[in-house]
């Protein structure tokens, strides 16, 4: 009967190199936790602290994903708690800060980090960057496509890449399961999405595209009608929608 032998007992005086060899392994081990766990407080550090938001969207998507860190939020763009644009009921306390044409009172408080959006003025833009202010500009509001990009990027800037991957794949649950829902049509019903102002949404938007993913279809796309842009009364007359969605409250 072969009996297997125990596990080989090294004596460092016999073998000098494999101690060597051991004490470099430990050696090499040691200064990676300590690199892996002075990386992790520095970038914790590194990640904006002080941070100023200046458009709806950011507004409600940095209250999310700084969710237990309100802290880190500053200010807030001046349509955040107005309910005609925002869907925020409440800021937290820490957040004291507007982002708004009053450029001067926004530096006092010192942000690390400014998101505006590419349709913000272009005054307000130009004084964030001659002040040197760290702005980062959202440019793409085309669909809701965009609005996932829009929030891994917050996320990606802020640290807070996990809780923005939750908040996306949460919304596309959310969409999934109304659409699942909903009655089925043997023909999707035409739209039109109506402003007094007559600026209207047609393709590359977010009214579009939740229209058509809704099961709706927006009238716009039949003339090949392009982001919001205003339209003529004559061509407005000839569109004949099945529903006309209007606001029921007026914007300024």
């Amino acid at each position: 009967m072969l009996v297997s032998p125990g596990p080989r007992v090294i004596d460092p005086k016999d073998h000098p190199s494999s101690t060597s060899g051991l004490r470099m392994l430990k050696r090499l081990l040691h200064s990676a936790i300590l690199s892996l766990f002075l990386s992790s407080g520095l970038n914790a550090a590194t990640f904006p602290q002080r941070i100023a938001s200046g458009t709806v969207g950011s507004d409600e998507i940095l209250l999310q994903l700084l969710k237990g860190d309100e802290q880190r939020l500053i200010a807030v763009s001046t349509f955040a708690v107005d309910p005609r644009y925002s869907f925020i009921e409440k800021l937290p306390p820490s957040v004291k800060g507007r982002v708004g044409e009053n450029i001067e009172s926004l530096l006092l408080l010192k942000p690390d980090l400014v998101i505006i959006a590419s349709y913000t003025s272009v005054e307000v833009a130009a004084q964030l960057k001659a002040a040197k202010v760290n702005v980062q500009i959202q440019k793409s509001f085309g669909g809701l496509k965009d609005i996932e990009a829009n929030i891994l990027e917050l996320g990606k800037l802020t640290g807070k890449d996990k809780e923005a991957e939750v908040l996306v794949a949460s919304m596309e649950t959310t969409i999934d399961k109304a659409i699942a829902n909903q009655a089925k049509c043997k023909q999707r019903p035409k739209v039109l999405q109506y402003a007094s102002s007559d600026i209207l949404p047609g393709t590359e938007t977010i009214i579009d595209d939740i229209m058509e993913r809704s099961g709706f279809h927006n009238i716009l796309r039949d003339i090949n009608f392009k982001g919001w842009a205003p339209i003529s009364s004559e061509i407005l007359a000839q569109q004949n929608p099945d529903f006309i969605i209007a606001s029921s409250v007026e914007a300024p």
